[in-house]
């Protein structure tokens, strides 16, 4: 037996020598066994609030904006204000509290309109405030990974927001870390600047980029409600209001600019001046190509959902879409790694364009998931509850984590309560999902 004991040494020694490759992991290896999008998800839970925008950061973690009280039993906002935040939960649901989620919009607009990510990991927020957690800045602060005021982004006076009419709405972040930002206002630190406007890293203005002058907007505000970038780094505008004269219309056009800020016309305009239509919002595909929602004339009536080439014609292998109910506004778009394109908002049906008056899908739960193609995906259903009774809610935003869940945002109006859930990649709720802290139990889909 003695004889056998070295060996047997050796054998455990070697064993012992492949455990981390068996599931352990090694200090200072990253462990690429834990997946945290793929954990149990914590609901999220708020009362009294309401959401607005989000975006997912690259290590999972989505930030959020609204008028946010509070969340899974964590005061956030002790004086119950109407003053809107940002909060970072965790990618299983939970309340980052390394974050400064308690940081209060002030002003006339309180809303925080856009959110962007950098490179970097700091945070851009824009929209009607003059201040934020403190510190002065009117209508764009950017936020330090922490969530605390990065104080190195120079606004100077920042935008002209004098009055209701003006507040941000858009914010693309270009390759080169420069910020493009539109919405309602004429001026960016003293200088006039009609609807849109680039800066530079440090906060500072752009000085040799401003396409607002080359559109002719209707009276009023100047006004771009939403910016998109396209691979090649030309930048779509869209939701702009323009004067058409001999009309009694007032149409909200698209069109695409060079990097430089210049007018690209090789882009075609999809419908004639003489003829009403809306671009309200657009979202790029991955392959450029250009889902807009809006007014648009189609056929012998209106789609409210179509889709664009990437050099701006109709694409007419896109089924167009009109959707209906208690408000026909979509409000977010995700589209999957397989070209599946994920709706979500405050519509009740959808049905196929122009027939506006034909056999319409009910959508309670305010969700719908379509082909490429623009076709119903039938394997999708996001049942009533995910809105709860009555259907008097809507879903503010989408995230899509890396194993094809997928987390929604939902204002539950009747009960005054919101909601953070993750469903699975058919629409039903994850059953691997925990509720959360406040307002008893969580509806179940």
């Amino acid at each position: 037996m003695k004889k056998f004991l070295p060996i047997i040494s050796a054998f455990i020694v070697c064993l012992i020598a492949l455990l981390p490759q068996a599931g352990y992991a090694q200090p200072g290896v990253l462990d690429t066994t834990f997946n945290p999008a793929s954990a149990v998800f914590t609901q999220g839970v708020t009362t009294g609030t309401s959401f607005d925008k989000s975006v997912k950061q690259q290590d999972g973690k989505i930030l959020i904006s609204g008028v946010i009280n509070n969340y899974n039993g964590v005061t956030i906002n002790a004086n119950n204000s109407s003053s809107a935040n940002v909060i970072r939960i965790n990618a299983n649901g939970t309340l980052d509290e390394s974050f400064n989620n308690n940081g209060l919009t002030e002003g006339l607009i309180l809303s925080i309109g856009a959110l962007a990510v950098q490179a970097d990991g700091k945070i851009i927020i824009a929209g009607g405030f003059t201040g934020y957690d403190g510190v002065p800045g009117n209508g764009i602060m950017r936020l330090n990974t922490d969530g605390s005021v990065d104080n190195s982004f120079a606004v100077g006076t920042g935008f002209h927001l004098n009055s209701f009419n003006f507040f941000l709405q858009s914010i693309s972040i270009q390759s080169n870390g420069q910020i493009i930002v539109s919405g309602n206002f004429d001026e960016y630190n003293g200088v006039s600047r009609k609807g849109i406007a680039r800066l530079n890293t440090d906060g500072s203005l752009d000085n040799s980029f401003n396409p607002g002058a080359s559109i002719n907007f209707a009276s009023g505000v100047p006004s771009i409600r939403n910016t998109v970038l396209q691979s090649d780094g030309k930048i779509i505008l869209s939701g702009f209001s323009v004067t058409n004269v001999g009309q009694n219309f007032t149409n909200y056009e698209i069109l695409r600019v060079n990097t430089d800020g210049s007018v690209d016309n090789s882009f075609i305009t999809p419908f004639p001046a003489s003829t009403y239509h809306s671009f309200s919002k657009v979202f790029v595909q991955p392959d450029d190509k250009l889902v807009v929602f809006g007014g648009l004339p189609w056929g012998s009536g209106y789609a409210t959902l179509s889709r664009l080439n990437a050099d701006g014609s109709i694409d007419n292998a896109f089924n167009a879409g009109y959707t209906s109910g208690y408000s026909n506004s979509i409000l977010d778009i995700k589209f999957q790694a397989d070209g599946k394109i994920i709706l979500a908002g405050s519509f009740d049906n959808y049905r196929y364009a122009p027939d506006v008056s034909g056999s319409a899908v009910p959508v309670p739960g305010k969700i719908i998931r379509l082909m490429p193609n623009g076709t119903i995906d039938p394997g999708f259903t996001a049942a009533p509850g995910v809105i709860l009774a009555g259907g008097a809610g809507i879903v503010w935003f989408l995230e899509l984590q890396s194993n094809e869940k997928i987390i929604t945002g939902i204002n539950d109006y009747l009960n005054d309560k919101s909601y953070v859930k993750r469903l699975n990649a058919d629409g039903s709720l994850d059953s691997t999902t925990a509720a959360g802290a406040i307002g008893g139990s969580i509806p179940n889909l």
